[in-house]
């Protein structure tokens, strides 16, 4: 079986999920990844990859900022041109961006299309809207969470899967007791969101400030350090932080998208606040002791309060996020799939004998 696999944002923060994604399929299939220079150097180390396709991109960070549409572009023209000279059983597209895929992908082009924040952009745009109607079948959506794909299905009649987000393996350090056993017990929460700490900032940087018993680590624009708040530009030690926290909070807007730092947060063991939405009450519904869910920022103390880390029952989230169970599942999809994706065999024309 030949499959490609093509990256079309490339982004960083998606890695956990490309490198399950190829090192899953690879399991039993010929797998042919799609990606810029750059991210085949930085992201691809140790894949079973059969074949590497090199997709262009702008030399200068600051072009591709500002050029991504006609980025976007020029990678779809060289996979079009790519796919016109080569046949393969099944295309799983790892992320794209909606107004330039939906006018450049072939539509007769059978694919399966991971949907990640492009749901969540439909809520605010209606050009969007119309214009994610033409990813119609013969493309298969693939979300994580089964609200996304009953609301795929009811409201665009598209046909939608749901497969588990992967769950990242890794050694994690034991947390290091930095309260005295004198004080009363200091939470520790994280808050690594950009877009989250942009909208609620000034209200978390107050609410850490106020109090003696939460010690808030967050992202922000300046960098700032006190005994109860910590600001940085960018955590480097991103992981070391989840698992030195006692709760995370993903302080963004979770309606039709998932959160990275949810799961990233329940692969390290530790429980997450979310606002409200169909992302939260997925995860709510599924793992009840792992989530609590948010209206405003006040009710924050309260709830980090009550959590106790070492009550949360995390068996379930693994059980349904392992490695095994992703493996499973791709292969059901592309395996019990493939006379859909195999190319139609052309047979010519006969040709009529002249009588003798």
């Amino acid at each position: 079986m030949k499959v490609l696999v093509a990256d079309l944002l490339g982004s960083p923060a998606q890695e956990s999920l490309l490198r399950s994604t190829v090192s899953t399929i690879s399991q039993f299939a010929d797998v042919t990844l799609a990606a810029t220079v750059r991210y085949h150097d930085h992201h691809s180390h140790g894949l079973s990859i059969y074949q590497r396709l090199l997709l262009p991109e702008f030399g200068f960070e600051s072009a591709r900022q500002y050029l991504s549409g006609l980025d976007q572009i020029r990678k779809l023209i060289e996979l079009r041109r790519h796919l016109a000279a080569n046949s393969y059983d099944h295309i799983v597209i790892l992320s794209y961006e909606t107004v330039s895929f939906s006018l450049l992908w072939n539509r007769k082009t059978r694919c399966w299309l991971i949907n990640h924040t492009n749901l969540n952009e439909l809520c605010h745009c209606r050009t969007r809207r119309l214009l994610f109607r033409r990813l119609d079948s013969p493309i298969r959506h693939l979300v994580f969470c089964e609200e996304f794909a009953d609301m795929l299905r009811m409201k665009y009649d598209f046909c939608s899967e749901v497969i588990p987000y992967p769950m990242l393996p890794r050694e994690l350090p034991p947390r290091p007791s930095v309260e005295s056993s004198f004080e009363p017990p200091v939470k520790r929460l994280f808050v690594p969101s950009r877009h989250g700490c942009r909208d609620h900032g000034i209200q978390l940087r107050d609410l850490a400030l106020s109090r003696n018993d939460m010690n808030v680590i967050m992202r922000g624009d300046t960098e700032f350090v006190s005994r109860r708040l910590t600001i940085c530009r960018q955590f480097t030690d991103y992981h070391d932080q989840i698992a030195k926290s006692d709760v995370v909070l993903c302080a963004g807007e979770y309606h039709y998208r998932v959160s990275t730092v949810a799961f990233d947060a329940l692969s390290a063991g530790k429980p997450i606040l979310m606002w409200d939405g169909p992302f939260a009450n997925f995860l709510r519904r599924q793992f009840p002791s792992l989530i609590k869910t948010i209206s405003s920022i006040d009710q924050i103390p309260e709830l980090v309060a009550t959590i106790d880390p070492q009550a949360v029952d995390f068996e379930s989230f693994q059980k349904i996020h392992h490695t095994n169970q992703i493996a499973d599942r791709w292969q059901q999809l592309l395996c019990h799939t493939i006379r859909l994706y195999t190319p139609p065999i052309e047979v010519a024309p006969a040709t009529s004998r002249r009588a003798s």
